[in-house]
């Protein structure tokens, strides 16, 4: 992957990737850096609680380094009363 050579030649700190790739981005990185960072439940954060736990279980166990997750909007939106 193009992205990860090119985070590795201008010392980027993490290069984000979708959640697919983070398997392949471990394997070309290695131990160095730039860090692998994924996201979780992206965009709309719409994926119940437990499938978010699991999606960031695997994550972490593929070379993941650090997980974005996106909150679940109508949920927030439920609980401020907006909907």
């Amino acid at each position: 992957m193009a992205l990860c050579k090119d985070a590795e030649k201008y010392k980027l700190k993490a290069v984000c990737i979708p959640p697919y790739y983070v398997e392949a981005a471990a394997k070309i990185l290695g131990d160095t850096k730039p860090l692998i960072c994924t996201v979780v439940g992206f965009p709309m954060g719409y994926s119940s609680i437990a499938s978010k736990v699991e999606e960031i279980k695997r994550a972490l166990d593929q070379g993941a380094a650090e997980v974005d997750v996106v909150v679940n909007i109508c949920a927030v939106k439920i609980r401020i009363g907006i909907i």
